[in-house]
């Protein structure tokens, strides 16, 4: 995991990033239906990288594994 905090030093983080961010107020507001059992944020991005002639694209996943297993069915996948 890389720390928001670590990117602030390099970058204004607001200011490259698009997206969520409010995602823990979403989250709170969504466990208020009482048809929500859990709730958990994921980060996605796509990594481009090429060496030489070749090329290779990876879809990488953030998430908070605590709050994660709760949500999913994450730690019974075999």
């Amino acid at each position: 995991m890389v720390s928001a905090r670590i990117l602030t030093g390099l970058w204004d983080v607001a200011s490259i990033l698009e997206g969520i961010t409010n995602a823990n107020e979403i989250m709170r507001v969504s466990r208020q239906f009482s048809n929500v059992v859990s709730c958990s944020p994921v980060l996605r991005g796509t990594v481009s990288a090429r060496a030489g002639f070749e090329n290779a694209t990876v879809d990488l996943y953030g998430i908070d594994p605590a709050l994660h297993a709760q949500t999913t069915d994450l730690l019974h996948h075999d």
